[in-house]
């Protein structure tokens, strides 16, 4: 059984008299990830490019209001059709936010507290990790049956929520209130990829990420037809180019073009090495 123990601390210390038997005491905490913009464009110094949180919409709203909205006033005259976010790569041990206990014990019906060690995984929250390792395994599993299992479903469904709203809806409405189009890349996200690319106006899939395949360029396109969309876009021709002699074929032109065009994206931007 677990057992929330967090009102026997007093002064960082764990006092107490503990149950017969080895027990496993276990300290969580909220803190920032440190994890900075990888490859951004931002123009002081790399450490200071640090990550929003994407579950609290304060996190957008400060990047539009401090870079959005100045680049479409400094094109007033001719906007664009579109504004894009290009795909989410995030790290961390447990992605969370301030407010996070507090939504997961009103959605789930749960306390959070003496659910928290099954929400971690191994190897953390990192697709660049589980692209290579595969997604890591429960990091502690309850001796109930399924406790766990639930646990962390209950944890990824409260995570998606507030992903979509903090950053999803947002986007889309200031697009709208802009009067600019929205395009967007949404995997690699804490959301369902197909709900969140049907929330904008241009769903966008791309020829790297899922290595490319035909499933994850069709779901793209298929969030288009489910919002009735007309256009799903693809990052196109992209090729990770470490030593600078790998180059991709006319063949591998058509043949990556003929891929995208057969799961339904109706344009490719083309990215190149």
């Amino acid at each position: 059984p677990v057992a929330d123990v967090t009102e026997q601390v007093r002064d960082g210390v764990l006092a107490g008299e503990a149950p017969s038997g080895r027990q496993l005491v276990l300290a969580a905490w909220r803190n920032r990830v440190n994890h900075l913009v990888l490859g951004a464009a931002f123009p002081g110094k790399g450490e200071d490019a640090r990550v929003i949180d994407h579950l609290d919409a304060a996190g957008l709203e400060t990047v539009l209001a401090s870079q959005g909205a100045p680049a479409l006033d400094a094109v007033a005259g001719v906007p664009p059709a579109t504004v894009f976010i290009d795909s989410f790569e995030m790290i961390g041990d447990l992605p969370w936010t301030k407010r996070f206990g507090e939504r997961f014990a009103r959605d789930a019906g749960l306390d959070p507290a003496p659910l928290l060690p099954f929400f971690f995984r191994d190897f953390g929250e990192s697709v660049y990790v589980t692209v290579v390792r595969g997604l890591g395994r429960a990091r502690f599993v309850s001796a109930t049956p399924d406790l766990g299992v639930r646990a962390r479903e209950e944890y990824e469904a409260v995570r998606e929520a507030l992903f979509h709203e903090a950053v999803v809806e947002r986007f889309a409405a200031w697009g709208r209130e802009r009067g600019v189009g929205t395009r967007m890349q949404a995997h690699g996200g804490h959301g369902d990829t197909l709900d969140d690319d049907a929330s904008v106006d241009v769903p966008e899939s791309e020829g790297l990420y899922g290595g490319g395949s035909f499933d994850f360029l069709k779901l793209a396109s298929s969030a288009a037809h489910v919002a009735g969309r007309r256009e799903a876009t693809s990052e196109s021709f992209v090729l990770v180019n470490t030593s600078g002699t790998a180059y991709l074929t006319q063949d591998d032109l058509w043949r990556l073009a003929g891929r995208a065009f057969a799961a339904g994206i109706t344009r490719l931007v083309h990215h190149g090495v």
